[in-house]
């Protein structure tokens, strides 16, 4: 795109007919003529004479070089936006360094260092801010120069942009007497300059939006570690495309790699990673491959881990009458965000340790009364190595005289 900074040049445009009815205007081609002098003074007669018409190919090139001075008066740019978005106030420039802000910062930082090179020609002053900063930042009118240290001290940070906060600093690091400033905004390329946070002072005289044409941004928005499954949802801003998804463990080290159609931001879209539970639980990163920004990482915690809870009562043959097993409405409350082991047997002494050695977190014992001793050992070095005993009360567990050591 190429604009002019001196647009009313291009008014001489106009002036072109003008040139090349002039042109027209040449004297005659010479003749050549034999020396004889009387023969030359007897052709010595006055008369009516026309304009020689010069080549077509002259013509034209003559109206295309004054065509080209005119244009190079104008003075073409080949990125008109800065030398627009400056003005000739007082330069205002808020730059987005949000969560995606991570993928065109380098495109952010050299669309403000143009507009600065332009200040700094000018003598112009210049206010600069981020969108993302401390409650207790502040915006001060300063020369490019002084400007352009604050930019480079610039990061991106994870968070999300307050525009509205941003560009009241800047208005408010404005004097009383200050009129037609420039407002910049760079932003990303989704950006929207009808943006309900930005008001404007009277002091503003225009705003310009500035967003580079970024790569496509997928962000994560939730993790499910579901029964068949660790379920990933996510928003991508452009067009639809296939994403890559990494699990990594807490050492960065990769555990398995998914990927998915990209959806639109009003369709989300969801990936799966199809891996054994036990790998699910070690996953703690979870990123798109190609995107360095904060919006395509996922980091998980204990509450996206899933546990294995067994499930006792000590009587076979509950299947028969569901309804009544004390396990019925435990069992219903923990699937959803539990694997369920139930007991294979019925038998205590075969259950326990057969449970004890598949690494389940928790055990819930359903009113069962007494624990048999030979199941005690077991059961004791599960707890030691951080296992947690849920009992539930009943008929069974109150008629027993016995002293229980997994009783408060």
């Amino acid at each position: 795109m190429i604009g002019f900074g001196i647009p009313a040049v291009l008014f001489a445009l106009l002036a072109l007919p003008a040139i090349y009815w002039l042109l027209r205007l040449t004297p005659p081609r010479p003749e050549t003529e034999v020396f004889p002098p009387l023969a030359i003074l007897l052709r010595l007669q006055k008369k009516d004479e026309t304009p020689a018409k010069s080549p077509w190919w002259l013509t034209l090139l003559r109206i295309a070089m004054a065509g080209f001075v005119i244009v190079a008066l104008a003075r073409p740019l080949l990125n008109p936006q800065v030398a627009i978005a400056t003005g000739s106030g007082t330069l205002l420039i808020a730059i987005d360094n949000d969560w995606a802000s991570g993928g065109d910062w380098e495109a952010r930082i050299r669309t403000a260092e143009a507009m600065l090179d332009q200040a700094a020609d000018s003598n112009q002053p210049v206010a600069l801010i981020a969108t993302v900063a401390s409650a207790t930042s502040t915006a001060e009118v300063t020369d490019a120069a002084t400007a352009a240290e604050t930019l480079r001290s610039m990061t991106p940070v994870a968070a999300r942009a307050d525009r509205g906060a941003a560009i009241s600093r800047l208005t408010g690091a404005l004097p009383e007497d200050t009129g037609n400033a420039a407002l910049v905004l760079i932003g990303p390329a989704f950006a929207s300059i009808n943006d309900p946070t930005i008001a404007l002072d009277d002091r503003v005289g225009s705003l310009v939006l500035f967003a580079n044409d970024a790569p496509d941004t997928t962000v994560l928005t939730g993790v499910e570690n579901a029964t068949d499954g660790l379920n990933v949802s996510f928003v991508q801003f452009g067009p639809a495309a296939p994403v890559t998804l990494i699990a990594s463990d807490v050492q960065g080290r990769p555990l398995a790699e998914t990927q998915a159609v990209a959806s639109t931001q009003d369709e989300p879209g969801t990936a799966t990673f199809d891996i054994p539970f036990e790998l699910r639980n070690d996953v703690a990163t979870i990123r798109v491959s190609g995107q360095p920004q904060a919006g395509a990482v996922y980091l998980l915690d204990d509450s996206n881990r899933r546990r294995r809870v067994a499930l006792l009562t000590g009587i076979a043959g509950d299947e028969a009458q569901p309804l009544l097993s004390p396990l019925f409405y435990i069992e219903r409350a923990l699937s959803p965000f539990a694997d369920i082991i139930e007991a294979r047997t019925g038998d205590l002494t075969v259950d326990i340790p057969e449970i004890v050695n598949q690494g389940v977190a928790v055990i819930v014992l359903a009113d069962i009364g007494v624990l048999p001793n030979a199941v005690r050992d077991d059961l004791d070095r599960w707890l030691d190595a951080g296992g947690t005993l849920v009992r539930f009360a009943g008929p069974r567990l109150a008629a027993t005289t016995d002293e229980d050591p997994y009783l408060p």
